[in-house]
Order: structure tokens, then C-alpha cells, then sequence
């Protein structure tokens, strides 16, 4: 992820519980913002999302990716209050 090969999208919903993440590529991380917990996902060789690869992260790269959720968030919270 972040490796210049693809663009990065934010992915983000409100159902069951409340989720923001990034699909870069073959890669999906993302954050359960309930339950505090994290998940990552090789698309390539897992597509049906069985084996959470979050465990595996170092925590420069969990840091950066989880960075980039909140600032995302930040700006999808400032946009709302703006139409409002």
C-alpha cells in the first residue's frame, strides 16, 4: 500500500458498525472505529477477505495508513458541516 503503483480510494460506511478504510490495488485496510480493531486484506490471493493480515503490519505502516483514514474522515466531517 502507498507504493505508488495505484491511487489509493477511501473507502468508508455506516452499516453494522461504523468503518473507514483504503482499497489500494490487491490491498484493503481497514478500521473498525467500534470496536478499535484493525483489518488488512492481500485481495490477490484471499479475495473472499478470510485471513485478516492486520497482525502482520509493522507499526510505520500501520501508523501511516491509520493517519490517512483520520485525515480522510476529517475532510468528509469539515465537507458535511459546510453543507449544512
Amino acid at each position: 500500500m502507498f507504493e505508488g503503483k495505484t491511487k489509493p480510494v477511501f473507502i468508508y460506511t455506516r452499516a453494522m458498525n461504523l468503518h473507514s478504510g483504503i482499497l489500494d490495488g490487491n490491498h484493503k485496510f481497514f478500521f473498525n472505529h467500534v470496536t478499535g480493531k484493525n483489518y488488512y486484506f492481500d485481495l490477490k490471493n484471499d479475495s473472499m477477505e478470510e485471513n485478516n493480515l492486520a497482525d502482520t503490519l509493522d507499526a510505520d505502516k500501520l501508523e501511516k495508513l491509520i493517519k490517512f483514514i483520520n485525515y480522510k474522515n476529517f475532510e468528509i466531517n469539515r465537507a458535511v458541516k459546510t453543507y449544512r
